[in-house]
């Protein structure tokens, strides 16, 4: 079988090896990016897209249906004024999807 000098050459082959190539194949040459894109490659542009300006930030109230920041308005209420659910309807829900 093998003698321990053997043993000890093994293992450290098993060991460097996988690193060795790891080395390797990091060091090849950075993909470059296309130099240009034909038309039918390029994407669309957006339609019916705005930004979101801080006139709207600050009168997110206005706009009942969109949160345009995390809790609804600047000062992060995460009161809704949408009306849909009542006390009335709210015994009614249910599952929609599982």
């Amino acid at each position: 079988m093998f003698n321990s000098t053997q043993s000890t050459c093994w293992r450290k082959t098993v060991l460097v090896m996988p690193a060795l190539l790891l080395l390797a194949a990091c060091s090849g040459e950075p993909e470059q990016p296309a130099a240009t894109q034909t038309p039918s490659m390029a994407a669309p542009e957006p339609t019916g897209i705005t930004p979101v300006t801080d006139a709207d930030l600050v009168n997110a109230a206005a706009r009942a249906g969109e949160w345009l920041s995390y809790g609804l308005n600047p000062g992060e209420t995460r009161y809704s004024p949408l009306d849909q659910i009542t006390f009335s309807n709210v015994a009614d829900l249910g599952v929609a999807w599982t």
